[in-house]
């Protein structure tokens, strides 16, 4: 703002001053050098005022940009979570259903082992009664062949 009155008028302001109508050099050269300092200021406090302005939107663009960045990854996140919950949720399922068959097969492996073992029993037990008879046979045998013999013996005696 700066002051268009005449250097005339700008004498009448200075205190004590009552001229009519002339100022010293002196006096008009401080005066515009104030009003100089004053524009140089505003013109400094101007071009402050840009680059914070200018600092503050690159903060706030890297903000924003930091914000979208937060934004996708969290959107991102929470999708994945939420695979990583269905699946969860498929494998447990299926964790259920194989220890279900699992306990089926243990069962079945059981009986199946007992079945064995009484086959094995009975299979021992039929042995042993074909091992008896055959070493009674075997006996009986023995007895017949001893018999024979003796007899044979004995034919043999009376033929002489």
């Amino acid at each position: 703002m700066k002051d268009r009155s005449s250097p005339n008028m700008g004498a009448q302001r200075d205190a004590g001053h009552l001229e009519l109508g002339r100022t010293s050099q002196p006096e008009i050269g401080a005066h515009l050098d104030d009003e100089s300092k004053g524009a140089l200021r505003k013109l400094v406090y101007g071009a402050k005022l840009k680059a914070s302005l200018e600092t503050l939107e690159g903060e706030r663009n890297q903000k924003c940009t930091f914000s979208s960045e937060v934004e996708e990854t969290t959107e991102d996140l929470t999708e994945h979570l939420k695979n990583l919950q269905t699946e969860q949720a498929s494998l447990q399922s299926e964790n259920v259903q194989l220890q279900s068959e699992n306990e089926t097969l243990q069962k079945n492996f059981k009986v199946m082992m007992e079945r064995y073992q009484e086959n094995m029993m009975n299979l021992h037990r039929k042995l042993k009664v074909e091992e008896n008879y055959q070493v009674e046979q075997e006996e009986k045998l023995s007895k017949v062949e001893e018999k024979m013999s003796h007899t044979m013996e004995e034919l043999e005696t009376y033929r002489k």
